[in-house]
């Protein structure tokens, strides 16, 4: 079976990305697509902020994707994102030598994300048009809104925001959720963080 083969064969272990979420095969999905779609060209923008001479976004774009690709099951993309995190949080002189192997890590994690994609995961022309429902979904949706406050990006907080608010939100949750969208609003990035990681971990 093609499936069976590429979780042989590529930089992305999904048995270990499946197990940290919870076995749920849709998760995955909405973890792989959101990745795919936002940051297949990451090292282009953390190299732009390095020579526009703000390293600390590049930094905080860095640290993200650490956490994005252990949730996708791509140790070593990881692994090179903390070294490049580490490497601009030090100002070290090889820093672009750290940016040349995390973009040549991403370039083969991308190209096993497009083979993945195509052969269990393509698209429907609905997909991202759809509402989201049910618990799986809602913590997928606190965990893409949490990685992307983690960017300060507004660009990226906007869309993720707007892809929870499409949710079926758990009673238990709605005052979090009200005390959430008002941190956001009022661009308290880091305490809208705080509030996400009690509620989705």
């Amino acid at each position: 079976m093609e499936v069976d083969k590429l979780m042989k064969y590529t930089t992305i272990d999904i048995e270990l990305a499946l197990a940290q979420l919870g076995g749920s095969d849709q998760l995955y999905k909405r973890v792989i697509m959101g990745f795919y779609e936002r940051y297949r060209e990451v090292d282009l923008t953390i190299g732009n902020y390095i020579n526009n001479g703000e390293p600390e976004e590049a930094r905080r774009i860095a640290h993200s994707i650490k956490g994005l690709s252990g949730n996708l099951g791509a140790v070593i993309l990881a692994e090179k994102a903390l070294n490049l995190e580490k490497a601009i949080k030090l100002n070290d002189p090889k820093q672009e030598s750290y940016l040349e192997v995390f973009s040549q890590e991403l370039g083969e994690v991308v190209k096993d994300l497009t083979l993945l994609i195509q052969h269990r995961y393509k698209p429907t022309e609905s997909a991202s048009n759809e509402g989201v429902k049910g618990p799986d979904e809602f913590l997928a949706a606190c965990r893409n809104l949490k990685a992307a406050l983690g960017t300060y990006r507004y660009s990226e907080v906007k869309v993720a925001k707007d892809q929870l608010i499409n949710n079926e939100m758990p009673v238990q949750h709605k005052e979090e959720m009200v005390h959430l969208m008002a941190l956001i609003d009022s661009y308290d990035y880091d305490a809208a963080i705080g509030v996400l990681g009690k509620v989705c971990g």
